[in-house]
């Protein structure tokens, strides 16, 4: 089998062929394979990679999401949003629709001069045009900057739903279960 460059010519490094267990993506390629075999092939490889791509895609939204909610860009926070997002948060209510979503949480925040959204162990399964996600937040609001050891900490687990749209992949359904708090908090959030 050749391995073909862009230009069309021998990829570097080709023997021009593809021996027995030889290797294509993780996908064992053989020298009697038909061309409908190698196209089965081929098509699993580029499903395998969209669902990386898709993954990738919903790891950068989150991190937009932290990003702009702690610049306090709502605009940019609200557009991470579909127009019927809810957004879920245990005691403290359901909200929906992306512009109450963005009133909601802009005036549960108004008192954090500095703000640190930070999630770890973010886990995504895609299924075509919809997917899920889960993860862990910790949450840091700091209402004076010159006592940067006093804030208001909440930390706990996100279960998340994704909607494909024209503009790439969009929250559709936010879970926050509150697990832990620390410090004091004089305002109610949320």
């Amino acid at each position: 089998m050749d391995v073909v460059a862009a230009d069309g010519t021998d990829a570097p490094g080709s023997s021009g062929a593809a021996s027995e267990g030889e290797t294509m993506a993780g996908t064992i390629v053989t020298e009697d394979m038909t061309v409908v075999e190698l196209a089965q092939r081929l098509a699993e490889v580029l499903r395998r990679l969209q669902v990386l791509e898709d993954k990738e895609a919903l790891g950068s939204l989150m991190n937009r999401y932290c990003r702009t909610s702690d610049a306090k860009d709502w605009d940019g926070w609200m557009r991470c949003f579909v127009e019927d997002a809810e957004f879920d948060f245990g005691p403290f209510g359901t909200h929906h629709g992306r512009e109450k979503i963005r009133e909601v949480c802009e005036a549960a925040e108004a008192s954090y001069v500095d703000m640190q959204h930070s999630m770890t162990n973010m886990q995504f399964e895609i299924a075509a045009d919809s997917a899920t996600g889960t993860a862990y937040l910790w949450f840091a609001g700091i209402p004076d900057p010159s006592k940067p050891g006093e804030h208001f900490d909440i930390g706990g687990p996100y279960r998340w739903e994704f909607r494909r749209t024209d503009e790439g992949w969009l929250l559709s359904k936010m879970q926050l279960r509150m697990v832990w708090t620390r410090g004091n908090e004089d305002a109610s959030v949320f």
